[in-house]
């Protein structure tokens, strides 16, 4: 069996970022060698605005555009962050590509992201 490695991206306690538009900003991005991996993340997601929202998360695969995992969501106005796990698989073929964690909504904010990310020697079944 192949070396288990973890590739990891975080922020850092109290780490928040404010958006608007709704538009998928990317968070954090995670370069990774080619191979097939377990991925995790986590992100709190909270509104800034008076009226309810519609908002996303999502790991992506930056080459391809593929989401690894997706999450939407509707928040209520002026809501404390509510927090997402978002995982799933990925294989990734020569040169690897970069996993981005993105999240969007009309005005809101993103408390503390993480990606994690495992190597591992097969998906059953592929993908």
């Amino acid at each position: 069996m192949e070396e288990l490695i973890a590739y990891h991206a975080e922020t850092g306690p109290g780490t928040m970022f404010g958006f608007s538009g709704f538009n998928d900003n990317i968070l954090l991005s995670l370069p990774l060698p080619a191979g097939r991996y377990v991925v995790h993340a986590r992100l709190g997601i909270g509104n800034s605005d008076s009226d309810d929202q519609a908002m996303s998360c999502s790991i992506k695969v930056r080459g391809t555009l593929q989401y690894v995992d997706r999450v939407n969501y509707r928040l209520a106005g002026w809501s404390q962050p509510i927090w997402f796990a978002l995982q799933g698989v990925v294989e990734l073929y020569e040169g690897g590509d970069v996993l981005d964690l993105t999240a969007g909504t009309y005005k809101g904010y993103v408390s503390e992201p993480r990606i994690l990310a495992f190597n591992v020697n097969a998906i059953v079944p592929p993908v």
